[in-house]
């Protein structure tokens, strides 16, 4: 799919899209940084798109597996809904934006580490201090010391 020129294409426009609000001053990110918003937040969008134009031109198929609940965004205290911590039984978790937060994973799905709320938010939200990120307040409140 990536070297497709249906994707490039797609790119491309999106691309050029982005560069004309830019040089407005129109600013499409958040944080006031990163990256356009547009491509952090709208990856998904995409991403099922081109799965649908892909299979709609027969260049694979695409077997949709029931997964309920056990597929959530990552999150740090919530338990129910879309956004969780994880779980034992979690098969998959999306919207993770930093690097350090697969260390975080790692540590609670694979060697059994148990789940810190404080921990958790370090590495999934803060990059593990590491960084810009080690000039946030929760960084640089808490010491940069780890908790739990």
């Amino acid at each position: 799919i990536a070297i497709s020129p249906e994707v490039r294409e797609f790119v491309d426009i999106a691309t050029r899209a982005i560069d004309e609000k830019k040089a407005k001053g129109i600013s499409l990110s958040s944080r006031g940084g990163g990256g356009p918003k547009l491509w952090r937040q709208n990856e998904d969008i995409a991403l099922g798109y081109w799965l649908h134009h892909g299979q709609q031109q027969h260049h694979f198929n695409i077997t949709y597996v029931k997964i309920n609940n056990r597929a959530a965004n990552m999150a740090c205290v919530a338990t129910m809904g879309m956004y969780q911590r994880p779980r034992d039984d979690s098969v998959v978790v999306h919207f993770l934006k930093r690097p350090a937060g697969m260390d975080y994973l790692w540590g609670v799905l694979h060697d059994g580490v148990p789940h810190n709320d404080d921990n958790c938010t370090r590495y999934i939200w803060h990059n593990n201090c590491e960084s810009d990120d080690a000039k946030t307040p929760f960084c640089t409140e808490d010491g940069g010391r780890q908790t739990g």
